[in-house]
């Protein structure tokens, strides 16, 4: 399916995975590893928004490059149909060609962008490759038909002129398409889960295992760590209380919501009289024990 929303829309980003997270599900992110992503996804940090010189030159490049080659920037989400988790939001597409286009606009020249073969490229870059092809190409939209997609055009805009890899998306997905589906499925239905990727990095561990300051808290004396532990106890036994509470006093409200309320040997035992406000009050009383029950 698609839908609409815009590209920086940050609560639609946190409801699936989109490409540029590709790459730190798979441990190849250099500013993200799969732990942080994951803790992002399971509402347990916020994401963090970047809005930066860096940003605004990857955006002014982007956009001039395909002004100045007349490509077609679609102003849509598209979700991977049977599982729409995933999404993307592309660069450039040429629907008549078969291929997509992936721009990138570091702000500085290195070897690691001038390489013989594709394969050598950058995995960060590489990954968002697999994913915007394998949600494009199974995304549900008049352009895809039934023909394939054949290309991923990774862009690297820098002087002193763009580098242009043109990649075929048969041999990617050939060489990393169906690890990445295997990876990011597993990974999504873990968050679903609450269940959270071995930290790796040094900052994964800071955040699994965060330092205390033992000015704001100090060491707990072991008559302290029984009360706790006691308080916690209560406060989960609490809550199941309050479910069975509310149960039976719908058991009990629907016993007696044609009379005031039931008794037992003469003694009223539960009680559901209209109170001034004009509310029913249920009450229940001790019931006594006989002989016979002992």
């Amino acid at each position: 399916m698609i839908k609409n929303f815009a590209v920086d829309d940050q609560k639609a980003r946190l409801q699936g995975i989109g490409g540029s997270e590709a790459s730190a599900v798979m441990g190849d992110n250099p500013y993200l590893s799969a732990y942080e992503l994951a803790r992002i996804k399971m509402g347990l940090d916020e994401p963090e928004v970047v809005d930066n010189d860096f940003v605004h030159w990857g955006n002014d490049m982007e956009w001039f490059y395909c002004k100045r080659n007349k490509i077609r920037q679609p102003n849509k989400t598209f979700f991977y149909q049977g599982a729409n988790f995933l999404f993307c939001h592309l660069d450039g597409l040429n629907a008549q060609h078969r291929k997509i286009y992936e721009i990138k606009a570091p702000t500085f020249q290195s070897p690691k962008y001038v390489v013989d073969h594709w394969q050598d490229l950058p995995k960060h870059y590489l990954w968002q490759c697999v994913h915007n092809g394998l949600v494009w190409a199974n995304s549900k939209t008049p352009m895809n038909g039934k023909a394939p997609l054949k290309t991923v055009e990774l862009v690297i805009v820098i002087a002193p002129k763009p580098i242009v890899y043109e990649i075929p998306f048969g041999e990617l997905y050939e060489k990393m398409g169906l690890k990445y589906l295997d990876r990011v499925n597993a990974f999504w239905m873990d968050c679903v889960y609450d269940k959270l990727p071995p930290p790796e990095t040094k900052r994964d561990m800071k955040l699994a295992y965060p330092s205390v300051n033992q000015a704001e808290y100090p060491e707990a004396s072991s008559d302290e760590i029984t009360n706790v532990k006691i308080l916690h106890d209560l406060k989960g036994k609490k809550k199941t209380l309050e479910s069975s509470i509310e149960l039976y006093s719908n058991l009990v409200r629907g016993s007696i919501k044609n009379f005031n309320g039931l008794s037992l040997d003469g003694e009223i035992i539960a009680s559901n009289k209209d109170t001034k406000s004009g509310n029913r009050l249920l009450k229940t009383f001790e019931i006594k024990e006989t002989a016979d029950e002992f």
